[in-house]
């Protein structure tokens, strides 16, 4: 029998999330190694022309306790990036 508790389980980072160790570890990078998987929802983002707006977008979305609000900059630069690339089509 362990002698370890739930909060024994935390990252050594301190306090961590013990169940995703990375989860604040900063924008989203496609894994290299991952490149025989081709994930389809990357795959329409790269398409868009916007891949580095929407990704913002998110990262400032859950930066930011999932408050669209606080992401006002992110958004219009999005909206502005899907605009242009609509015209292109």
């Amino acid at each position: 029998m362990s002698d370890t508790t739930p909060a024994d389980t935390k990252t050594s980072s301190g306090g961590g999330n013990p169940i995703c160790e990375d989860c604040n570890a900063g924008p989203y990078q496609p894994d290299p190694e991952d490149e025989d998987e081709v994930d389809e929802y990357d795959m329409i983002i790269e398409k868009s022309g916007c891949a580095k707006e929407h990704f913002a977008l998110q990262d400032c979305y859950h930066d930011n306790d999932r408050k669209w609000a606080k992401c006002k900059d992110e958004m219009k630069q999005f909206r502005q990036c899907m605009a242009v690339q609509a015209a292109k089509r």
